[in-house]
């Protein structure tokens, strides 16, 4: 018998654990209601369809791999950039294949929807950089001026990021030293 309650954070825990052992490929609405012993009526309460599961599964993965927490005050630019970056090499280790196979589980009308979603994570992670910086009190106050702002750094180690993750090298001590030099 399947239970009857369930959450929504517990039906993406379930698709997240599918994704790190099975790929991304076998998330489909059957096998995510069995995985998660609820009848397959209750996963549709939660998800319409097929696509409105895979995107809120991709944006968990993503979430799941940056893990990090919005930076508090006093929090240092540099520990939070290599805290990412550490994660993320984590977060490659465990979803294999996930960087490469995601996009394509999408049909083509729902592509854009799923980017979209995709787009405001990585906004999120953008402006969490930015506020790493704000809450460093260490950084010197003269290095941002109208020509070189907070956001100009955020995007930079952003595209870093973006750019390990593709080429699967995630070593951000280049990176760091050059933030060292330039904030401090």
């Amino acid at each position: 018998m399947h239970k009857a309650v369930i959450s929504k954070d517990q039906i993406l825990i379930t698709c997240r654990n599918l994704v790190k052992n099975e790929g991304i490929q076998n998330i489909n609405m059957r096998k995510v209601a069995s995985s998660a012993n609820i009848a397959l009526g209750s996963l549709y309460n939660y998800f319409p369809d097929k696509n409105a599961l895979l995107t809120e599964t991709v944006i968990s993965v993503w979430n799941d791999i940056f893990r990090l927490q919005p930076p508090t005050k006093g929090v240092s630019f540099l520990k939070y950039v290599d805290e990412l970056f550490q994660n993320t090499r984590h977060g490659i280790a465990e979803y294999q294949n996930f960087f490469t196979t995601h996009s394509l589980r999408f049909t083509n009308d729902n592509k854009s929807s799923a980017q979209q979603c995709m787009r405001l994570t990585f906004t999120e992670l953008k402006n969490d950089l930015k506020l790493a910086l704000d809450y460093d009190p260490k950084i010197r106050s003269e290095v941002f001026n109208d020509s070189f702002k907070k956001e100009d750094i955020a995007e930079i180690v952003y595209t870093q990021l973006m750019a390990s993750v593709v080429l699967h090298h995630t070593n951000d001590v280049a990176l760091i030293e050059i933030l060292t030099r330039i904030l401090y």
